[in-house]
């Protein structure tokens, strides 16, 4: 079953009409982090010619934007303008809780491997 988590804004963001008191994230998926490398790569010039590098931080933003499924009453995901109206303590909270989250996912996932291969060794044995 998905992750979905609500994270209180101590300084409410105004999107349109909206005054914004709380942000609703759901667990990453590998779509969003192919989406967030592809949305944040550069061509640049190197010594060995032109190279797309990707940007470590928009990766991370591209990620956690897609992420979000509202802010308040409105839709997500959001673009990263919105992000950026959050205060730095609410996106600090809200990172913390998606790195919260990504945890739980891959405990879940060695768990269930684990499992796996538990049942896998008695079949065996």
């Amino acid at each position: 079953m998905p992750l979905i988590e609500t994270i209180p804004l101590t300084t409410p963001v105004t999107i349109g009409k909206n005054e914004c008191h709380e942000i609703v994230l759901r667990e990453a998926t590998g779509g969003d982090v192919i989406e967030a490398q592809e949305e944040s790569e550069k061509l640049v010039m190197t010594a060995d010619g032109p190279q797309l590098v990707a940007s470590p931080t928009l990766v991370g933003m591209g990620v956690l934007r897609r992420q979000v499924v509202k802010i308040g009453d409105v839709d997500g995901p959001v673009d990263l303008v919105t992000l950026k109206r959050l205060s730095v303590y609410d996106l600090n909270q809200v990172q913390l809780k998606a790195d919260a989250m990504d945890a739980a996912t891959e405990a879940e996932a060695l768990k269930a491997r684990t499992a796996m291969r538990g049942r896998t060794g008695e079949q065996d044995g």
